[in-house]
């Protein structure tokens, strides 16, 4: 079980570009719509860290006890994406 970073679009903007790390030596760029996510290794890159400050993206530890795939991104579910607005509403 590895400890990654789960990377998410805060919903203020449709679609947010930036690079994540994959590997010591690979960082793909990505785009990111509103009900996507991706798991990264826990490196900051340039193009994450600005979009963070922006708050443009999430970026929280997650523990991948299902082995899935670093650097691919995925869907949310409907209940994931529904509990993560109403998360947002209630801040």
């Amino acid at each position: 079980m590895e400890t990654v970073w789960k990377i998410t679009n805060t919903g203020r903007l449709d679609k947010i570009k930036f690079t994540v790390a994959i590997a010591s030596n690979k960082s793909p760029g990505v785009f990111l719509k509103k009900d996507e996510f991706i798991l990264s290794q826990k490196r900051m890159t340039t193009m994450l860290d600005a979009q963070a400050k922006r708050g443009y993206v999430a970026i929280e530890e997650f523990e991948n006890v299902d082995n899935i795939v670093i650097g691919e991104v995925m869907k949310m579910s409907d209940s994931e994406y529904a509990q993560k607005r109403v998360q947002d509403y209630s801040k």
